[in-house]
């Protein structure tokens, strides 16, 4: 009676240590699932919490059945435990293979790869003949699961796979961190320790320890290496964004010190206010973080730095503002290579500066727009810009920066001998 009341106890424990853990497993997994970058290593990390979430759920079901007549039933369900055992014990040795490639930055040979399977194969064969002929485990008279003297063979069966979980794991701590190394090492070691006694046991604390090491796997690992790869494409983007800038069109420093060595002879006062404005510009444009979003209060006060610079060489530039909207930001010399186009490709290509540029903005539910119009010598917009190295690369640059920054974006349209308006649109959500 005693024994009866202590497989009881023992049967309840079990019972919720399964359900517990079977919950946390699918928790996690959700959480896995929902990253928006999917890795390989990452699938695999699904692939094991998937594994044991399905095996948990299934070893369930067996402790629900107190129909005697319900023993062949009963046994083909532990039978399947025994192979889906297998195949979790896989997903274990395929995460770490993806982690350790993951690290390595290269693929591990095939060979690998193929031996894993066949071996998983052949233990899922192994353990359904065990299964089978009772060589594991028996149903007795009272429909209760007992093992028999030879179920640490079904221990014994993983024990390659074990044991190369183990080197996987002591192999990745050359490539990563020390604390990776050490969850991934513990782990593997401790879960074949107890796994292994559990089996003969028939006991399942071995699941409470791969849902706490899966749960540090998540937090430590997975995690740490999403936060490590958002802030390496942030530095890639800063140095493109760096990149973009060296692009800027030089031309227009060379023609304004031009212009400020002739006014030295001419007119030096007016030589000294064009020093001044020019400056300006050039610590508003080139000194500041290339990533930096900015008021367009300060975007436009750059602007006309700018323009004061372009009306000195080009007296008969007109400028018009009509701005009807300036609480949104917007990244950093944005404005700036458009209007440089507007005014050397589109005024100064008809009547050597001769001609009005206007800046306006306005909104829409969803996004802000600044808008540069000329009516300068205008191109067909149909036809796709002609990239020459020099011609349209204020307009590519910028597109591009809007692109990386804030997903913003660029919409042209031109009439041959008309104009061009380009507008440079700022979504609010971003």
């Amino acid at each position: 009676m005693r024994i009866h009341l202590l497989e009881q106890y023992q049967m309840g424990i079990n019972i919720a240590v399964l359900f517990c853990c079977g919950i946390f497993s699918i928790m996690i997994l959700i959480a896995v699932l929902l990253k928006r970058k999917k890795t390989e290593q990452r699938r695999a990390f699904a692939f094991m919490l998937g594994a044991y979430a399905v095996l948990m759920l299934e070893d369930l079901v067996n402790y629900f059945y107190e129909d005697t007549q319900l023993a062949q039933l009963q046994m083909a369900t532990n039978i399947l435990s025994y192979m889906l055992t297998a195949v979790a014990t896989y997903s274990i040795y395929n995460y770490l293979l993806k982690y350790l490639e993951f690290k390595r930055d290269r693929d591990e040979n095939h060979i690998v790869h193929i031996w894993a399977k066949i071996y998983t194969a052949l233990c899922i064969c192994f353990l359904l003949f065990g299964g089978m002929s009772n060589l594991f485990f028996v149903i007795d008279s009272e429909g209760m699961f007992r093992a028999t003297k030879w179920a640490f063979l079904a221990a014994i069966v993983f024990a390659p796979t074990a044991i190369a979980n183990v080197v996987l794991s002591i192999a990745g701590q050359r490539y990563s961190r020390f604390r990776e190394g050490i969850i991934h090492t513990v782990f593997c070691v401790v879960y074949t320790v107890f796994g292994t006694l559990d089996s003969i046991n028939t006991t399942t604390f071995n699941y409470i320890l791969f849902v706490i090491f899966s749960m540090l796997i998540y937090i430590f690992i997975d995690l740490e290496q999403e936060r490590e790869s958002e802030q390496n494409e942030k530095d890639l983007i800063v140095s493109e964004l760096n990149a973009l800038r060296l692009q800027m069109n030089p031309h227009f420093i060379y023609n304004t010190l031009a212009s400020i060595d002739a006014l030295c002879v001419i007119n030096p006062e007016e030589a000294r206010v064009l020093i001044d404005k020019f400056t300006k510009h050039l610590r508003a444009s080139y000194l500041n973080d290339p990533a930096i979003t900015v008021p367009f209060e300060q975007e436009l006060k750059n602007l006309e730095c700018y323009l004061e610079v372009e009306k000195t060489r080009f007296p008969d530039l007109e400028v018009v503002y009509d701005i009807k909207v300036t609480d949104f930001m917007l990244p950093a010399l944005t404005v700036q290579p458009i209007l440089e186009n507007a005014i050397k490709h589109g005024i100064c290509g008809r009547d050597y500066g001769k001609g009005t540029v206007t800046i306006a903005t306005c909104e829409s539910d969803s996004a802000y727009v600044v808008r540069i119009i000329d009516d300068g010598v205008g191109f067909d917009a149909s036809q796709p810009l002609e990239d020459d190295g020099r011609h349209h690369i204020g307009i590519a640059n910028t597109k591009k920066r809007l692109e990386l920054i804030g997903g913003g974006s660029l919409k042209i349209t031109s009439i041959p001998n008309v104009g061009t308006s380009v507008d440079i649109i700022i979504p609010k959500e971003k």
